[in-house]
């Protein structure tokens, strides 16, 4: 009886052993951006550790964004998500294809909605900027802004400046933008706007996911 109870308090001691490094774990310095985060909210630290080795930790921010950190090898991968309030960088990333299919593609040349996705544009930079983990000027929004926009020239076999027929590309991006163009068409200015102020209302961490 004895042996039996020295052995469970062994194996209890092994448990205690084994987890209180990772209770500590959500709070260390994992040499990333994102560790003043983790530190702020100690205290809604969740830290798994798989069989593989890699320790995962998740936080919610204060905005109710969740951060999640994946960390094997050394390596640190991150992911953020935001089921609360809605993705913005998703959403940007969603605008920014958009508003570059509307100056490269012949079908859909609709100058009023290239106009109202500029000023949608402007909205989302501005968040992202005031609210970015990292704080990126403007000029550093409008680079990556060209940046996407000469990508998507190049998926299109695009020339630097003109229109093609993007149907020809095969990519099914098109239909992804007419889908898109069709949903802006069935709202007025002021109702589309008022969605996009609803969506940045709460200061929050910018987040990727969920996205399309």
């Amino acid at each position: 009886m004895a042996r039996n109870r020295s052995k469970r308090v062994a194996g209890l001691l092994a448990l205690a052993l084994a987890f209180s490094p990772l209770a500590a774990a959500g709070a260390e310095d994992w040499g990333t951006p994102y560790d003043k985060l983790f530190a702020d909210g100690a205290e809604r630290v969740k830290t798994f550790k798989d069989e593989d080795g890699s320790v995962t930790r998740e936080v919610i921010t204060k905005g109710g964004v969740q951060i999640r950190q994946v960390r094997k090898n050394g390596e640190v991968s991150t992911a953020t998500a935001d089921v609360l309030h809605g993705p913005v960088l998703c959403f940007w990333e969603i605008a920014v294809t958009v508003r570059a299919a509307l100056d490269v593609c012949e079908e859909t040349n609709r100058p009023d909605l290239a106009k109202r996705l500029d000023t949608t544009l402007g909205k989302l930079n501005r968040f992202i900027m005031a609210n970015g983990l990292e704080k990126a000027s403007k000029a550093e929004m409008d680079a990556a802004m060209t940046a996407r926009f000469q990508r998507f020239r190049k998926s299109q076999a695009a020339p630097e400046t003109g229109r093609v027929a993007c149907s020809k590309a095969g990519s099914g991006t098109l239909g992804f933008v007419n889908a898109y163009l069709a949903d802006m068409d069935k709202k007025s200015e002021t109702d589309y706007q008022a969605g996009i102020d609803k969506l940045l209302s709460v200061p929050r961490l910018p987040a990727m996911n969920p996205c399309l």
